[in-house]
């Protein structure tokens, strides 16, 4: 690796072993770049001129008041003459933003913070590893000031590029101070907010292969090969670069996901272009066709997440399979036959048309699946294609087939349609492409709008509004019906006047769900805590949160319990001199297909 000395701009290579703290510059390339053969020229006479010297002398500069004495630069630290460090450096980049002491945002079509929104650097393919991989990414505008960091700045990207809050703050929460003190933890959780400090890849694994494709499906690149290339160090590849492949770079890096994951949500796209829809594929063409799957919905309301983040573990008594050849994939896979339809204008049997369920999730409600319409071409049924390429579809109890994406151009889904989920069954098949597509499904398209998972029924007054204001664990936000997977959990409700707390949670190995609600004066008195805690009238639900966060994990666990067993009959009055408030609490297990999820129903009346 190549690192730039900021006092003299020399540069220097390391080996792993021996590399020293270094910053990274993240930007968009413009005209006149200052290059890796423009570094020895200028040692030689310091009256070069480039448009891109000024870039990268700023940007020492920066570095070398925070202390850095090397920077990397891509236009500089590679030699892109040599298609052998090329192809080094990019399979390496990841790593290198990720290990980096700080990343330089520089937005050179910005001038205030306002303007951050309309940057090109938000929509350039590269600079999506150069967001997500550092740990500390500060932003400067035009003239290099400082505009604020990734941690400051997170739900503002998160709206905009649609990426989890979770990967831009690593799990802290927003308001428990600047991103600086973060950085100290203890027993693994930081002192600061009190969240557990998880690694980046831990926090990537959360997020399945097509949600990630959705966080690319915007961004452009100058080289058609680099649609997949900047994306090698977001899933962990390392791959071969031949570029003048075109896009064919794009379906060598979906192969290489499935040698290394069991994701089957990498199948949920639908196809965005008409010429394509001729032929059945099983790959996608492009990361936009991932986007598609939710681009009929505005703000999107489908994320595919992994069935794995349920509550309770997952049934899979059956091996996973996914496995690739030059025309045919080989996975295992849930399948259910479609029944037979007839419409006015024909009569179709369905006897070979399948629905095949994936194993992730739609959105946040955890009991629905995408799925995608497979045919059976063979008679020993292990043999199939795909049928309407430009549609993908979710199952939801008790077997609805409903449409979320249409990629347009005559695919015209099924509607209306519902599946016996009792014949579904998991199968070993094959699924082949490059044949022709016989056409598009029948009939109209039925968008049908998300369910919750956690209802919240509140009266009409808006003084006696509540809101959840804190959660252990974490809980950020507060649009998303699903939480993170945990035994136990305690949510806090408060309003202008008074508080209570939802809490829940599994005792040891026993099956069901243990729940109850709290009033704040009720935890107040069992905690016992400081003497502050004993003053109810000057104590918040948040206080209470913080002191239960501060707590070891063990510790705050046979406190939940206890609150548990404190009023089992889930049921509250509420008074802080207005009208008496009935606050009810159902919790309960429902299991649909391989997955058990809990369901949980607060109602205040």
């Amino acid at each position: 690796m190549r690192l730039l000395n900021t006092s003299s701009l020399l540069l220097h290579t390391f080996t792993s072993a021996e590399k020293p703290k270094y910053a990274i510059l993240s930007h968009t390339w413009d005209e006149d770049e200052f290059l890796f053969e423009d570094i020895h020229n200028y040692q030689k006479s310091k009256e070069l001129r480039k448009k891109g010297l000024e870039k990268v002398k700023r940007s020492c500069h920066q570095a070398a008041i925070d202390g850095y004495e090397y920077i990397w630069i891509d236009t500089c630290c590679i030699d892109k003459s040599s298609s052998a460090e090329l192809s080094e450096s990019i399979n390496s980049m990841f790593k290198w933003y990720e290990l980096a002491g700080v990343c330089y945002a520089f937005l050179q079509d910005v001038q205030e913070l306002s303007d951050l929104r309309s940057s090109k650097w938000f929509t350039r393919g590269w600079t999506l590893q150069e967001l997500i991989a550092p740990d500390d990414v500060r932003f400067y505008n035009k003239n290099w000031e400082f505009l604020g960091d990734r941690f400051g700045l997170a739900a503002e990207i998160s709206s905009q590029t649609g990426i989890d809050l979770d990967v831009l703050t690593r799990g802290h929460l927003l308001n428990g101070g600047p991103w600086e003190t973060h950085m100290l933890k203890k027993n693994e959780f930081c002192t600061t907010c009190g969240c557990q400090v998880e690694s980046l890849h831990t926090i990537l694994r959360r997020f399945c292969v097509a949600q990630k494709m959705v966080w690319a499906s915007e961004r452009v690149t100058t080289r058609e090969e680099d649609v997949a290339y900047c994306l090698l160090g977001l899933f962990g590849i390392n791959m071969t670069l031949i570029y003048g492949e075109g896009l064919e770079a794009f379906r060598r890096l979906q192969e290489e996901i499935i040698k290394r994951s069991y994701d089957q949500s990498i199948l949920a796209w639908c196809d965005h272009i008409s010429l394509r829809n001729e032929h059945s594929t099983f790959l996608a063409h492009h990361p936009q066709d991932f986007q598609l799957v939710y681009a009929q919905f505005k703000p999107p309301l489908y994320n595919i997440q992994r069935t794995r983040t349920s509550v309770l573990k997952a049934v899979n008594s059956e091996a996973e399979r996914i496995e690739i050849t030059a025309s045919r994939l080989a996975l295992t896979i849930v399948l259910c036959p479609l029944p037979s339809h007839t419409d006015a204008n024909r009569l179709w049997a369905a006897a070979n048309l399948h629905a095949a369920i994936l194993d992730c999730v739609v959105g946040t409600d955890l009991k629905s699946r995408p799925a995608i319409i497979l045919e059976k071409l063979s008679y020993n049924g292990t043999l199939f294609r795909r049928r309407g390429v430009g549609l993908v579809y979710k199952i939801e109890p008790p077997g609805r087939l409903i449409c979320i994406a249409n990629g347009g151009f005559g695919s015209v889904p099924l509607d209306g349609v519902s599946i016996d989920l009792k014949q579904a069954q998991k199968m070993n098949i094959n699924i082949v492409e490059d044949l022709l597509d016989p056409g598009p499904l029948d009939i109209n398209m039925f968008l049908h709008a998300r369910s919750r998972i956690i209802q919240f029924c509140q009266p009409e007054t808006e003084s006696s509004q509540y809101s959840i204001v804190d959660s252990i664990p974490q809980w950020i936000d507060r649009e998303a019906y699903t939480l993170p997977p945990a035994s136990r959990y305690i949510v806090a409700f408060e309003s202008e006047s008074s508080a209570f707390f939802a809490i829940w949670g599994q005792k040891s190995d026993q099956i069901g769900v243990h729940h109850a609600l709290v009033s704040l004066s009720e935890v107040v008195s069992l905690l016992q805590g400081p003497s502050y805690y004993h003053d109810i009238h000057n104590c918040t639900a948040v206080d209470v949160m913080n002191y239960l966060r501060s707590m070891d994990p063990q510790l705050r666990a046979e406190y939940i319990y206890k609150f548990m067993s404190t009023r089992p009959t889930a049921i509250i009055r509420l008074s802080s001199g207005r009208p008496i408030l009935d606050a009810t609490f159902q919790a309960r297990c429902v299991t649909f297909l391989d997955s058990t999820v809990i369901e949980i129903e607060v109602k205040i009346t």
